[in-house]
């Protein structure tokens, strides 16, 4: 087998660093057969076999007449190759004429295709193009430049001009399409707008950057401005939970979420409380109207927009709201529970709960009056700055405190736990092992029971009703039908303190006095004023006061 090299190309940079592109490459080879052939001409090269093109120089006989077989003389040659690029479309326009130019894509490249040529087409202001020509070219894809479409001038451009104005039906877009042979004239080109009655919207910068130049494709010289309506003049719910109606605190759809403390501990009883407000609190601010911006043609015509509609927060005022000196917020005129029914605010002082505070209301604060018409469950707590009054029985609750009076219309079944506070009066039909502090005067129906109940004014269990047990204090006076029991069960009953253990001086307004009005028993200490009395056996009822540092008991 011989080899001869008879062309090649070697080196990968030229002396500047820029590759050099491979060139073409030959090698002759003797050999039995063309499969032999390619494999060594391709190792000889080192190239891929099936990048050679095998040419037979000649063939010949090997050895004495011939019986040794043939030798085959091969010319290999490897060209570099091709690489890929698409086909391509090239638009072009002249006096009107839209013409494209299809290119066929080299090597492995995709042709051209109707997508890539709407593409192209897609900013042009077309008036009529024939898709079937179109067609014929993106097949033949020969490089001939085919005529297929055209461009409608809206007025005649001088002669000799450079560009021509389009103007779309609108009226809201002016192109310049290229015309003559000729370079960008700036006088020509405005002489051409006015032709075309283009007067706003001219982009002026770009008109600066194609003077002396040839336009080669349709370029955006105006735009218009589309009306821009006015937006309503609106509020903002600054308490949120009036953006809809507002639904019964712990009834369906409520979102409110229990609180986590820092341990990752879950307090089932606090879910949101309620949404309060004080006096003062903005609960709705007016979002300003926004103008209207009137549009225009690139022709000069105006466009009109919707005007906005103002909004008088006046018609949002509701019971004990008001609006602002600045005429752009709604407050409240009063602390309490914000509502909203259709479009009116309202504020109101008493916040209802129908059922029991329970975990679907958790604890509940509010500013104002709390009507609850069933009762309080364990561990719950209900605070308010006026008045409370609970329909039902108080279960073990943690605390109860009011700014105003606490009504309890069952009783109190205080387990121990129970606290309740009330700047003003207090009364239940019973209290059993709680704790009372009233700033007002306690009455209590039936019974207190092993309870601590403190008064700044008097404690009162009428009629047949009794203390048993516990601690009872009022400032002026305590009274019930029966202190104590025959079990002689410890029960301290005084008169002349309040909270603080000071003993209030005689006036002929206030002369501090415990009363039984049937019976007393063992186990009782009565104290007045500081003077006290243990009793040591049962006894008809009777009056205890303080005289002279001593205490006097009197049948009435």
């Amino acid at each position: 087998m011989s080899v001869e090299t008879t062309a090649s190309a070697t080196g990968v940079a030229d002396s500047n660093g820029s590759p050099i592109k491979p060139q073409t490459r030959k090698i002759v080879v003797e050999v039995a057969d063309e499969a032999s052939g390619r494999a060594e001409a391709a190792k000889q090269l080192g190239v891929p076999p099936d990048e050679l093109t095998l040419h037979i120089v000649s063939r010949r006989k090997r050895g004495f007449l011939g019986i040794g077989g043939e030798i085959l003389q091969l010319e290999a040659t490897w060209q570099p190759p091709v690489s890929p690029a698409a086909g391509r479309i090239e638009l072009s326009c002249l006096m009107g004429i839209v013409s494209m130019r299809v290119v066929p894509p080299e090597g492995r490249g995709l042709p051209a295709d109707q997508a890539v040529l709407e593409a192209l087409l897609k900013d042009w202001p077309l008036d009529a193009r024939d898709d079937t020509v179109a067609g014929a070219a993106l097949r033949a894809a020969d490089g001939t430049a085919t005529m297929f479409g055209a461009i409608s001038p809206s007025a005649q451009p001088p002669d000799g001009s450079g560009v021509a104005v389009k103007v779309s039906a609108d009226d809201f877009t002016s192109w310049l399409i290229p015309w003559a042979d000729a370079e960008i004239d700036r006088n020509s080109v405005e002489a051409a707008l006015a032709a075309a009655g283009i007067t706003a919207g001219i982009d002026t910068a770009l008109l600066e950057r194609l003077a002396g130049s040839k336009l080669t494709s349709p370029v955006v010289i105006a735009r218009g401005k589309p009306p821009k309506d006015g937006v309503d003049a609106a509020v903002e719910y600054v308490v949120k939970e009036m953006a809809a109606e507002r639904k019964q605190a712990g009834g369906d759809g409520d979102e409110r979420k229990p609180a986590v403390d820092e341990n990752e501990r879950v307090d089932y009883r606090e879910i949101g409380g309620i949404p309060m407000v004080l006096e003062g609190d903005v609960l709705v601010r007016k979002i300003a109207a926004v103008p209207p911006e009137p549009g225009y043609t690139v022709r000069g015509k105006t466009l009109p927009a919707k005007p906005a509609k103002d909004l008088d927060l006046r018609r949002l005022a509701g019971q004990n709201t008001a609006v602002s000196d600045s005429q752009i917020e709604l407050i409240a005129k009063i602390g309490g529970l914000p509502s909203r029914t259709g479009d009116r605010i309202a504020v109101t002082p008493v916040f209802s709960v129908q059922g029991d505070v329970d975990f679907k209301t958790g604890n509940l604060n509010f500013t104002g009056n709390v009507n609850v018409s069933g009762g309080v469950k364990p561990g719950f707590k209900l605070r308010a700055t006026g008045d409370i009054t609970i329909g039902g029985t108080i279960d073990a609750a943690e605390l109860i405190e009011a700014g105003g009076t606490v009504t309890i219309n069952s009783g109190v079944i205080g387990q121990g736990r129970t606290v309740i506070r009330a700047g003003g009066a207090f009364s239940a039909r019973f209290v059993d092992q709680a704790e009372i502090h009233a700033g007002g005067p306690v009455t209590v129906a039936r019974e207190i029971r092993h309870s601590t109940v403190i008064s700044e004014v008097s404690v009162t269990v009428p009629g047949t009703g009794r203390i048993v047990g516990g601690l009872v204090r009022g400032r002026n006076f305590v009274e019930a039908g029966v202190l104590g029991s025959p079990a002689s069960t410890p029960t301290f009953v005084q008169a002349g303190w309040g909270e603080e253990m000071l003993a209030d001086l005689e006036t002929e307004q206030r002369i501090p006095r415990v009363i039984a009005r049937s019976e007393v028993n063992p186990g009782v200490i009565v104290n007045v004023a500081g003077a006290a009395q243990k009793m040591t056996q049962t006894g008809p009822g009777g009056v205890w006061r303080q005289v002279d540092g001593r205490i006097q008991y009197s049948a009435s």
